[in-house]
């Protein structure tokens, strides 16, 4: 598989919520190389040169991801003083057989809850 097809089927899967089986017939893909892409791909994301792109504004850039957000506003007045966007989703999931509760959201589908923290320029922080 090539690392431009991986790319796809990460961001496919990542942005749909869509089955395994799903993804597989769209890309022309066995289930078993679709999740190893997946797998391959989250694994380097979570542990893999993380630290060197995910991490909280320092004192020195705090000033001007403050500016920034100020000069991103597009209608209404600017809240100084922000550094960061945060925001959350439901991943729809399938649940594990004995706690299928747990994960049961208010929409009444299984999900896990991703929060994200992001800086003006898009980035997450």
């Amino acid at each position: 598989m090539t690392i431009q097809e991986t790319c796809l089927i990460i961001v496919w899967y990542l942005a749909t919520q869509c089955y395994l089986r799903e993804l597989s017939s769209l890309f022309a893909r066995s289930v078993t190389s679709v999740w190893q892409a997946i797998t391959r791909v989250c694994n380097i994301l979570a542990f893999i040169g993380v630290k060197d792109f995910i991490r909280w504004p320092g004192p020195s850039e705090v000033g001007d991801i403050a500016l920034s957000f100020e000069s991103s506003v597009k209608t209404g007045l600017p809240v100084p003083g922000i550094i960061d966007a945060i925001d959350g989703c439901h991943v729809k999931i399938k649940a594990p057989e004995s706690d299928q509760i747990s994960y049961l959201n208010r929409k009444m589908f299984h999900s896990i809850i991703i929060i994200a923290v992001c800086l003006p320029n898009k980035l997450f922080s």
